[in-house]
């Protein structure tokens, strides 16, 4: 068995010296983060418009479906904010 001493050691020796840890901007997890509000800037409007297109917008002939493509429109929604 190793010891947490000799991974790290070995980590020194071979990984920081190999590999220099980048400090950019897009290399922090932020980058991430802030892209993904940056998306909700253009997905919530369409989000809305797509929901009042299914509830607005549907023909007559379709109108006993309505409410189950509003239903899988707001689910796909939701699922979606929470990736």
């Amino acid at each position: 068995m190793t010891s947490k001493q000799d991974i790290e050691t070995y980590f020194r020796k071979n990984y920081y010296g190999i590999c220099p840890k980048s400090t950019s901007f897009f290399s922090s997890s932020n980058s991430v983060v802030y892209s993904l509000f940056g998306s909700n800037i253009y997905n919530v409007p369409l989000f809305i418009l797509g929901g009042f297109c299914v509830l607005r917008k549907t023909p007559k002939s379709m109108s006993s479906m309505k409410w189950v493509y509003f239903n899988m429109h707001f689910w796909l929604v939701h699922c979606l904010n929470l990736l």
